[in-house]
């Protein structure tokens, strides 16, 4: 899974990390012209004859031009910005019916120390070994994975959650100040409309005390709750992790939704289904 530059199973970091992506985008565009506008939130794509001619912003200002391109998800794009009424009957009914169902949740750390690993012990706690340059998964079995896909459907966030780490400070020092580094947590599933954890090892879920099944991601409490379970997988593996983190930003479905605009936390804008 994966390829760079013809290396089949490879995966690669950027030097300085994701935003010189942003950046490298930034600077080619400009060089040929493009105007880039930040911090200026859309309102609405404005519609002419069943046509986008432009765009007005949060403050009242318009910005004609004749293709309106969009990368915000389906449902911001055209159940949001452009009043479906200018569509077509067929193309709204389409859009009804993404399925947006995703599972995913991130945790973004700073540590003071490498994972040490029960595997492969760290020789050295600050120097990171090869243990440290690939994707960490921790998991037991396949059966495992399949468990925690099946508390997910069943509406319960999955416990042992399937955990997936990378430590891309472990191949660029300059991401960060000398002495820690970036730990990034990929964590499945936690599904959207959750309303509780599941138990170790059981098929029966516990409840959170949450009324009439409300979602558990607008529940501080129980955000916090799974967080731990999160952190209490890795510490089985690599004891000490916890008392190593400096800084966490933990983003549930809800927050991918709320800050990045990926409806139900979708990170691929629609599930990636056989249909």
């Amino acid at each position: 899974m994966g390829s760079i530059e013809g290396h089949e199973g490879s995966w690669a970091y950027v030097k300085g990390g994701m935003g010189t992506i942003s950046e490298a985008l930034a600077k080619s565009a400009r060089e040929k012209g493009v105007k880039i506008i930040l911090n200026s939130d859309i309102e609405k794509v404005l519609m002419e004859n069943n046509k986008a001619t432009g765009i007005r912003l949060v403050d009242g200002k318009e910005i004609s031009s004749k293709i309106v391109l969009s990368n915000a998800t389906p449902e911001v794009t055209f159940k949001h910005l452009v009043d479906p009424k200018d569509l077509p009957e067929n193309f709204n009914k389409a859009i009804d019916n993404i399925d947006y169902s995703c599972g995913a949740m991130k945790i973004n750390l700073v540590v003071d120390k490498l994972p040490d690993f029960t595997c492969l012990p760290n020789k050295d706690q600050q120097k990171a070994g090869p243990q440290h340059m690939g994707t960490i998964h921790f998991e037991n079995s396949l059966e495992e994975i399949d468990t925690a896909f099946k508390q997910a459907y069943d509406g319960l966030a999955a416990n042992p959650p399937c955990v997936e780490m990378t430590l891309p400070s472990a191949h660029d020092e300059s991401i960060t100040k000398p002495g820690y580094h970036i730990c990034q947590l990929f964590i499945q599933y936690a599904p959207y409309e959750a309303h509780g954890i599941a138990k170790y090892n059981s098929k029966d879920g516990m409840e959170l005390d949450l009324p009439n099944k409300s979602n558990m991601w607008s529940n501080d409490n129980a955000k916090e709750a799974y967080k731990n379970v999160v952190y209490d997988r890795i510490e089985e593996f690599a004891p000490g992790f916890k008392a190593s983190i400096v800084h966490e930003d933990v983003l549930t479905p809800w927050d991918l939704e709320r800050i990045f605009g990926l409806t139900k936390g979708n990170i691929f804008h629609g599930s990636l289904n056989l249909n």
